[in-house]
């Protein structure tokens, strides 16, 4: 999911807009491993990345994040999330 930067002003990105979203800094904490939350990654450029994904607990490499990318299949992210937040209660399904 691509979100335009012109959408965001420095303000929302990387202050209290971010926090009153429920965003959380991972210098500042970190998720449970293996938790599925919402990435969004702060590329520098004039779009911001998100994905769902999850801190992995590796024990030759220690913690990593990887992200979804189809059907349950997940890669290694090339580059750690700034942010992070927790994803909405699945929806009710109806019989």
């Amino acid at each position: 999911v691509h979100i335009a930067a012109s959408e965001w002003t420095d303000e929302d990105w990387r202050g209290k807009k971010m926090k009153q979203k429920n965003w959380v800094k991972c210098k500042n904490k970190l998720p449970e491993v293996d938790e599925d939350v919402l990435l969004c990654f702060d590329t520098g450029e004039d779009l911001i990345n998100m994905a769902v994904g999850f801190l992995k607990e590796a024990s030759d490499e220690g913690q990593h994040w990887c992200a979804y990318v189809d059907a349950g299949y997940y890669t290694d992210c090339d580059t750690a999330p700034s942010h992070w937040k927790s994803l909405p209660n699945n929806p009710i399904r109806h019989t």
